[in-house]
């Protein structure tokens, strides 16, 4: 299952003609991802160490170098901010993020749903009257966080996840990709569907009785080999939009076309990640994550 991680806080300091920086991410899985996140950012990212806590399994704290002449601070700063409002997510893709979780685990055990999961519920109806201002809210915010990061604000190619429904003719990724293209002057490509198969959300709903890791393979399955993409994308960097993660099979199997086109670099963004396929992540960390949230609230970006 995808392994998902946030940054619970970060340090930048000088030392020695470098920005020491220390980032405590939850989940120990992801200092590998985060190195890579950085060091196709920025120059001669160096890894100092990465220490997993021994009281909190699923924290880590990991320290990089980086040169103060090539890095700007406030860059840093910035970079290192919208990847922490983010959920960060290990899967195929070269770089994956979702701009939050759909919904969240409370202190009292019950889910509260995010802002941004409010919006996607209210967006999936589009084109339906009413629907607009959500579907808006969604690309302006993918919009903002894009533009402030310098590896997905320069993908060449724009690839919407296409609907599980194949008489669909309105589709909320492909509204939010067209909206995209024209501000990054990127190249829309969709995808084709290459096999009829269930909707992703209708099997999803059916198996909803198994446990995630025995519902994972069916759904892999009943997207495996879908979608083909018909444009040369030798070379390119693609960026694949969805509104919501879910299982992430059918994200990878999106990745696996583009690649096959001949793609060098896949990115993923999506508006939301539910928390039924989202390993490494223990209450105390949704404790947390729903503090961070209601703070965010208080964030333009939110």
């Amino acid at each position: 299952m995808p392994d998902c991680s946030y940054i619970r806080d970060y340090s930048i300091r000088p030392s020695h003609g470098s920005w020491e920086v220390t980032i405590q991410t939850a989940t120990g899985l992801h200092y590998v991802t985060f190195n890579a996140i950085l060091s196709n950012t920025f120059q001669d990212v160096r890894l100092i160490s990465a220490v997993k806590s021994d009281n909190y399994p699923s924290l880590r704290t990991t320290r990089f170098s980086i040169p103060q002449e090539s890095t700007d601070e406030n860059a840093l700063k910035e970079f290192l901010r919208i990847l922490q409002w983010t959920v960060t997510i290990s899967d195929d893709a070269d770089e994956s993020h979702a701009l939050r979780f759909h919904r969240i685990p409370n202190p009292l055990g019950a889910t509260t749903r995010s802002k941004m999961g409010s919006l996607v519920v209210q967006a999936k109806l589009y084109p339906r009257s009413g629907t607009e201002s959500a579907t808006l809210a969604i690309a302006n915010r993918m919009k903002n966080w894009i533009a402030r990061h310098p590896r997905y604000r320069n993908a060449d190619v724009m690839v919407p996840a296409p609907s599980g429904n194949p008489r669909a003719t309105n589709v909320l990724p492909e509204f939010i990709a067209k909206r995209l293209c024209d501000s990054f002057n990127s190249q829309l490509v969709k995808c084709e569907k290459i096999k009829s198969t269930k909707e992703q959300k209708i099997l999803t709903e059916e198996l909803r009785e198994l446990p995630p890791p025995e519902r994972l393979p069916i759904l892999k399955d009943n997207v495996a080999s879908k979608f083909r993409v018909n444009t040369d994308l030798r070379n390119k960097t693609v960026l694949i939009l969805d509104d919501l993660y879910g299982s992430g099979a059918t994200l990878q199997e999106l990745g696996m076309a583009c690649r096959k086109a001949g793609a060098s670099c896949i990115l993923s963004l999506t508006a939301t990640k539910n928390i039924t396929f989202s390993d490494g992540l223990v209450q105390e960390d949704w404790n947390k994550i729903y503090e961070m949230y209601q703070k965010a609230r208080q964030l333009d970006d939110e």
